[in-house]
């Protein structure tokens, strides 16, 4: 059986809805970041802050994907994400990949809100990315892919083990994430 691999050049990689969402992530850093901008407002107004979402401010499940505490945080969000944001769209298809994407995002964090004390406050896409590491996952375990699988099933294993002796990690964003992620990428109609 042969087997074909996912080939990108420059100009996949720019209309690529992984590097969009990156850019998107980059931007948004820089707006919290640089000293130009309100930075300490912006945060407050996206966190995923859940005294906030319970007063009815759900849109904090969304837009708290878009920002990151600090550069390692995005560096390795934004690192891990490409990795399996490219083979997710290689394999499906961009909207795929951005429903894949939001989804796990927002139920990861939804599932953190209800298990979580109302002051517990995090940020970052772990969930979403996760989610997307899931979804690739998934997809070739429902496709007998197994030999295909040894690298980012040894990437994801690897995140959990890592993260989940970091302090200051959302490890319940990261498991949700990869749980919703695998219903999607084992839902796949491909």
């Amino acid at each position: 059986m042969i087997v074909s691999r996912p080939t990108w050049n420059l100009q996949s990689l720019k209309t690529s809805a992984s590097v969009h969402i990156l850019l998107f992530q980059a931007v948004c850093y820089l707006l919290l970041t640089v000293p130009l901008f309100p930075n300490r407002l912006l945060f407050e107004k996206t966190a995923c802050i859940h005294l906030y979402i319970a007063e009815g401010e759900w849109w904090r499940l969304l837009t708290s994907l878009w920002i990151h505490t600090d550069f390692s945080h995005l560096f390795a969000n934004s690192m891990t994400f490409l990795l399996f944001g490219l083979l997710l769209e290689a394999e499906r298809s961009r909207s795929e990949l951005l429903l894949v994407y939001l989804s796990s995002g927002i139920i990861a964090n939804l599932f953190c809100f209800f298990i979580t004390p109302l002051t517990y406050i995090h940020v970052g896409a772990s969930g979403a990315v996760f989610g997307t590491a899931g979804a690739v996952f998934a997809g070739r375990w429902r496709k007998e892919r197994f030999h295909r699988l040894s690298l980012p099933g040894l990437l994801v294993i690897f995140s959990f083990i890592i993260t989940a002796f970091q302090e200051n990690e959302n490890v319940y964003t990261h498991i949700f994430g990869f749980l919703w992620g695998m219903v999607c990428g084992w839902a796949a109609r491909k």
